[in-house]
């Protein structure tokens, strides 16, 4: 199950369009629900999940259970859960988030996200948290809750919020955070921008490419050559 990226892109010069073509989730997806997701949590030693386009998500308890029973999970990339309109999960989410002190790698891209202090203070919590990617259109934000978040994970080198946010709170919000963090952490990372802005893609070409394609975009790997492949 794939995320759709939002239409960002890596690739030459074609500006984001911000999830105007995100594509359907596929008929096997639309039978996955919470009870499914659930199942994931027998996976005990399970270290990398992605969930996306799955429109049957009712509440998402399954993630709590996949939070309590899989301790060595280190990157989590969640997008398109249950109904477009609103963020059923949230909850859950929080719930899940207090049990993953091993989670290195956190993406979540979904409209009308709320980027609140109960999300952040149940993030707060992923204490090996080291990057973390938020794609929402329409979605908000809480500078407070950013700068105590970040105050509180100290691994935290990458931080990329693309939301409904005035281009002015971004700006602000990125400075203040790169004021205070980046001296004690040299390669920190941030990236606060408006999600429908134009001036995206040049904005998100800055970004280190490694984190780029594996955290911002979430570039997949399917059928890609492996390095040093012809050499």
């Amino acid at each position: 199950m794939a995320s759709s990226g939002e239409d960002l892109s890596s690739d030459g010069d074609s500006t984001p369009a911000a999830i105007r073509n995100s594509l359907p989730p596929c008929s096997r997806a639309q039978s996955v629900g919470d009870t499914e997701v659930a199942a994931i949590g027998q996976l005990a030693f399970l270290r990398h999940l992605t969930l996306a386009q799955l429109p049957s998500i009712l509440t998402g308890s399954g993630l709590v259970s996949i939070g309590l029973q899989c301790q060595q999970l280190q990157s989590l990339s969640l997008a398109n859960l249950g109904m477009m309109g609103k963020v059923v999960y949230m909850s859950a989410l929080s719930d899940m988030l207090k049990h993953c002190k091993r989670l290195k790698d956190l993406r979540l891209e979904q409209p009308y996200f709320s980027a609140n202090t109960q999300f952040f203070q149940a993030l707060s919590q992923c204490s090996a948290l080291q990057r973390l990617c938020l794609v929402s259109r329409s979605g908000t934000l809480q500078p407070e809750a950013v700068l105590a978040f970040m105050a509180r994970c100290l691994h935290v080198v990458v931080c990329h919020m693309f939301t409904g946010e005035s281009l002015a709170t971004c700006k602000s919000l990125q400075q203040t955070l790169l004021r205070s963090f980046q001296a004690e952490r040299p390669a920190l990372n941030v990236v606060i921008f408006p999600l429908l802005h134009e001036g995206l893609t040049d904005v998100i070409r800055d970004v280190p490419m490694v984190h780029l394609d594996e955290i911002t975009l979430f570039k997949s790997r399917v059928a890609e050559e492996p390095p040093n492949l012809w050499w």
